[in-house]
């Protein structure tokens, strides 16, 4: 085994030219027993293997010896958030979904303004039409009818009644299918003790040239 005098002579012969204070330093360096060398499984540090300047064990690659692993240190903070990453490619279009349910009725919307008014039309004439006379005896119904040219419209009608009044008649107008008024129309019920006339008039547009 090395003593410290002979040690530190090595080490300068190592280092090459030093300082006075350099060797002084070296001289003093003791390496620790070799037993207390550290040395694990296959890793075994080389008990005669020491470095001066560092002043520890190495091991035969001529590196220092590995201490034991030490405890787990403390977790350490949080690091800053990162930046945010780019943007991924857009998805696939998903599944349309179901109807939704009918909305409530909205509120009734402002009136129109008034339109404007439309052209006059041509100058139209009408005329006066009577039927024939009708003769109801007492106690029966009976009617009598007239009516306007065909294509003619009624614009409206009346009768005469010849006679005592016969306590029951209705007067109106004759529609064609299509509910233009065609002719008018005077229907009596008789309740008198006498023979009753009657006569259907009406008045009528003259559409048709």
């Amino acid at each position: 085994m090395l003593t410290s005098a002979a040690a530190a002579s090595l080490a300068l012969l190592a280092l090459g030219p030093t300082t006075p204070a350099l060797a002084a330093a070296l001289a003093h360096r003791t390496p620790p027993e070799a037993s207390k060398a550290p040395a694990s499984g296959d890793d075994r540090c080389d008990r005669y293997r020491y470095d001066l300047v560092a002043g520890v064990f190495g091991d035969r690659d001529g590196k220092r010896c590995k201490g034991a692993t030490g405890p787990t240190g403390p977790t350490g903070a949080t690091g800053p958030t990162g930046p945010t990453g780019a943007t991924g490619p857009t998805g696939d279009t998903g599944l349309a979904g179901e109807s939704g349910a009918a909305g409530a009725t909205g509120p009734t919307g402002p009136t129109g303004e008034t339109g404007p008014t439309g052209p006059t039309g041509p100058p139209t004439t009408t005329y006066e039409r009577q039927g024939e006379p009708v003769t109801v005896p007492p106690g029966v119904f009976g009617q009598a009818l007239v009516f306007c040219d065909t294509g003619d419209i009624g614009t409206g009608g009346g009768f005469n009644v010849f006679g005592p009044w016969p306590g029951n008649l209705e007067s109106s107008s004759i529609l064609d299918g299509s509910g233009v008024v065609v002719g008018w129309r005077v229907i009596i019920r008789n309740e008198t003790t006498e023979g009753i006339g009657i006569i259907a008039r009406v008045v009528c547009a003259d559409i048709t040239p």
